[in-house]
């Protein structure tokens, strides 16, 4: 939310120096400048907002995860016994207890809490 603001904020400060400017620019390529500036401080919340709920559904995965719940990720079950969550990579790598599982890495983002 904080970032909202402070793009916001970016955008009335810049928005600012083109008034201030409007007398050297001419008016039409002062209106095409703001259109560009809301144009990107459009996408930068549209990017802040999704990558938000995308650090929200992966921290409840992980969550889920660590409080022994188990999470299917493409056709296999992870769970914390056989698999241990590797913070760097934001993966399911399996601990070697069960030879089926042996060598199997999951995106954090490919699983889904099971119910």
């Amino acid at each position: 939310m904080f970032k909202i603001f402070l793009y916001i904020l970016a955008f009335f400060a810049i928005l600012l120096f083109f008034i201030f400017l409007r007398k050297k620019m001419g008016k039409i390529s002062n209106y095409l400048l703001v259109l560009v500036l809301i144009l990107a401080v459009a996408f930068a919340i549209k990017f802040e907002l999704s990558a938000t709920r995308s650090g929200v559904l992966k921290k409840e995965t992980l969550n889920a995860f660590l409080q022994g719940q188990s999470l299917k990720c493409k056709d296999t079950n992870v769970s914390k016994e056989y698999f241990n969550f590797e913070h760097g990579t934001q993966s399911f790598v399996s601990n070697g207890k069960n030879k089926q599982f042996k060598a199997l890495i999951f995106d954090i983002k490919d699983c889904k809490v099971e119910k």
